[in-house]
């Protein structure tokens, strides 16, 4: 009999028991996993952070030795700085690298140890415990690397570089730079800018203070495409600098000294300047070269090297007239024709002086006085001096070498004849700086199409032309003569090395003594017009090359040989050889009679030792000219004569000449050219020489070279600009040597 058992509604019975526990287990175990799962993520989230995090600050931790302590002791320091900030976490042994960091280049991060290396690069790497490792079988995947490059802050240095300046008692130092390119201004406007010695302003400030906006995050390339595009005038540069100086004073007197840099140019305002350099324009700056804009635009800058470049920079292009002692009234032009620059940058930054010229328009033809003079005489003599002269002086460049070495802080660096480490001290950061300068270059020539020396850059080797710069005649033959250009470097310094340290400034160079200067000038005026050795003078060989342009000019070359018809001929040619000797004189007498006023006064107003030799020759000039035609009117009445005589001879002694003949003589063409050299020419004294009257005139005349190498070199080198030559002043303003590093990548 079956039995039915009844179960209350809802209750499970013991197989469905079973069954819920079972799912009950399995969701549990599920999200076990799930949350193991999420602690595994979350611990591989935590360890990829440390390693990245670690990564960073090692990077930085080593890069912040770099310059200090060089590649291995720099890579320690980030070696243990991974240890102490993974202690708690699994790791690998890291891998630390030294190298250069390159930016824009791929790859940017090059492995090394030199001079370029800049940046560290770290690499962190390991596996995390997992919670699955039963589940996870190859923990390789579980790996996890973190890496970061950190780089120095690139070194800046603000620098500039001058010529040598001769200082002198009562100079003020705004007033000798200025006189270093040709502006000898009031000193007691110039002295008023002495406050400013040794006072800086950044170019963020000098922006500022002009009122040009620059955004903070600016890069080094839009800088420098502001700056060359930013024109200001140089009253604003002045102002501008004054105000970030806080010299507001000085305001007022900005306005005079602008006065009188206009009065000395012969202008009525100088020309707006650019702040920056363009392709083929230098401006205030040179090409900045920093890694950012920021590190340029917080850099020191000298505050009185502001205003003399400047100022440089305006004036380029202008000339200023100096008298030159015994030059016979001729003037010299100083100028700028390539102006200075400022340096702001690393490695490879360039900064530049002013190349000053210097220009003598030499020519005897427009000498007030001697032109006429010269011109009256010609042909009988014929001289010209033509000298369009250039020196080009102190064209040197500083380039930036090395910053920051830990070679440099190792030794102690000075100039020769200065204490040991008074220019980079050991243990001082320091910058090192090539200097390369073009000290003197002279060059004879004109400038293509006519053009101003003063509107042609560039150095006067590669501009000027040929022309005729020498020329002496006698009766229509050309004696001398000499057309070309010269070219030539009279002195220069190898390129050198100076180390300073911030706020330091030397000399490269040794000094050239100034006689040594003067006779390398004159030796290479006289070897370019003479071919060397001493200034010539007409000889008897020079006499006879006139005579024999005379005898060709009549006809006697065309005269026979040893016969009656060429005997004829040639006492006819040198009867006609006189009478053109005759004219020539009398042409010259007659327009030396008929000199002006003003000529004459000119000629008797030449001054100096020059002046003076030429004013003897003017006053015995009439009576040589008189001398000259006397002789010849004797020669030709003797030689009148002598036919006479000739034609009356039949028979005993009967006259003969080797030029003329005889009775049985014929004579001979180069027997009548010696004889017309000796009488007609060089004559028989020195009262009645044509040789002798053309000497008189070369003697001053050449002695012009001595004095215009003499006035280039005293009177406007020395003087005027005040210049060592062999010397250039490199000023390092301001030295940063990297802020904190930078992360890189």
């Amino acid at each position: 009999m079956n039995h039915m058992i009844n179960r209350p509604p809802g209750r499970p019975g013991p197989g469905r028991q079973r069954g819920a526990v079972l799912l009950f287990a399995a969701l549990g175990i599920s999200a076990l996993i799930v949350m193991a799962s999420l602690i595994d993520l979350g611990l591989l989230y935590q360890y990829r952070r440390e390693y990245q995090k670690t990564a960073d600050l090692a990077a930085l931790a080593g890069a912040a030795k770099l310059t200090e302590l060089g590649c291995t002791d720099a890579a320690e320091a980030a070696r243990q700085n991974v240890e102490q900030n993974l202690v708690d976490f699994r790791h690998d042994a890291p891998v630390i690298q030294t190298g250069e960091w390159r930016r824009n280049e791929s790859p940017g991060f090059v492995e090394g140890c030199d001079a370029s290396t800049n940046a560290i690069r770290v690499i962190v790497s390991g596996r995390p415990p997992a919670l699955l490792a039963p589940v996870v079988a190859d923990e390789d995947q579980r790996r996890l690397s973190a890496q970061s490059v950190a780089r120095n802050s690139d070194p800046v240095a603000s620098f500039s570089v001058g010529s040598r300046l001769l200082r002198v008692s009562g100079d003020s130092t705004l007033g000798a730079l200025l006189k270093g390119i040709g502006l000898d201004l009031n000193d007691t406007t110039v002295g008023s800018y002495e406050g400013l010695v040794s006072v800086t302003i950044t170019p963020k400030g000098l922006l500022d203070a002009l009122g040009i906006p620059v955004s903070g995050n600016i890069t080094v390339g839009g800088l420098n495409a502001l700056l060359a595009v930013e024109q200001v005038s140089v009253g604003q540069i002045l102002d501008a600098t004054v105000q970030a100086a806080g010299q507001d004073g000085l305001l007022a007197v900005n306005v005079t000294l602008l006065g009188e840099i206009e009065a000395k140019l012969g202008i009525t305002a100088l020309p707006e300047i650019q702040l920056g350099q363009s392709e083929n324009t230098r401006g205030l700056f040179a090409p900045i070269t920093t890694a950012t804009g920021d590190a340029a635009l917080n850099a020191s800058v000298d505050a009185l090297s502001i205003i003399s470049t400047a100022i440089g920079i305006a004036s380029a292009g202008q000339a200023v007239s100096v008298a030159v002692p015994n030059l016979l009234g001729v003037t010299a032009k100083v100028g700028v024709v390539e102006p200075p620059s400022i340096g702001i940058g690393g490695v490879g930054t360039t900064a530049y002086t002013a190349q000053v010229r210097v220009y003598v328009g030499l020519d005897t033809n427009n000498i007030p006085g001697l032109g006429a003079l010269l011109g009256a005489l010609k042909p009988l003599v014929d001289v010209r001096l033509n000298l369009p002269l250039t020196l080009d002086v102190v064209a040197s460049k500083g380039t930036v070498d090395d910053l920051c070495s830990t070679e440099m802080r190792a030794e102690n660096y000075a100039q020769p004849g200065n204490p040991p480490g008074d220019d980079c001290p050991a243990g001082q950061h320091c910058a090192a700086i090539q200097v390369d300068a073009d000290l003197l270059n002279l060059c004879i020539g004109p400038y293509p199409g006519g053009a101003d020396p003063f509107s042609v850059q560039g150095s006067c080797k590669d501009t000027v032309l040929d022309t005729e710069v020498l020329r002496v005649g006698l009766l229509g033959a050309t004696l001398l003569g000499k057309t070309g250009s010269l070219k030539t470097g009279l002195t220069t310094t190898p390129s050198a090395d100076i180390y300073l340290a911030k706020e330091k400034a030397g000399t490269v160079g040794s000094a050239l003594d100034l006689g040594t200067a003067l006779n390398n000038l004159t030796s290479a005026l006289t070897d370019f017009l003479f071919g060397g050795g001493t200034t010539p003078t007409i000889t008897a060989a020079d006499a006879n090359t006139a005579a024999a342009k005379i005898w060709n000019d009549v006809g006697g070359n065309a005269c026979g040989g040893n016969n009656s018809s060429g005997r004829s001929c040639r006492q006819d040619a040198y009867q006609a050889g006189l009478d053109e000797v005759e004219a020539l004189i009398q042409t010259a007498q007659t327009d030396y009679n008929n000199l002006s006023a003003t000529d004459q006064a000119a000629l008797q107003g030449l001054g100096g030792a020059i002046g003076a030799a030429l004013t003897g020759v003017v006053s015995g000039l009439a009576s040589l000219l008189d001398g000259v035609v006397g002789l010849v009117s004797g020669l030709l009445d003797g030689v009148l004569d002598f036919l006479d005589d000739l034609l009356g001879c039949l028979t005993g002694s009967c006259p003969s000449d080797p030029c003329l003949g005889g009775r049985d003589t014929f004579g001979t063409n180069a027997a009548c050219v010696t004889k017309l050299a000796a009488e007609a020419v060089t004559g028989s004294t020195s009262s009645n020489s044509t040789t002798a009257l053309l000497n008189s005139l070369l003697g001053p005349i050449f002695d012009l070279l001595d004095s215009v190498a003499s006035g280039l070199i005293n009177t406007i080198l020395k003087d005027l600009l005040g210049l060592h030559l062999g010397e250039t002043d490199v000023n390092l303003t301001d030295l940063q040597c990297g802020g904190d590093p930078v992360l890189a990548e």
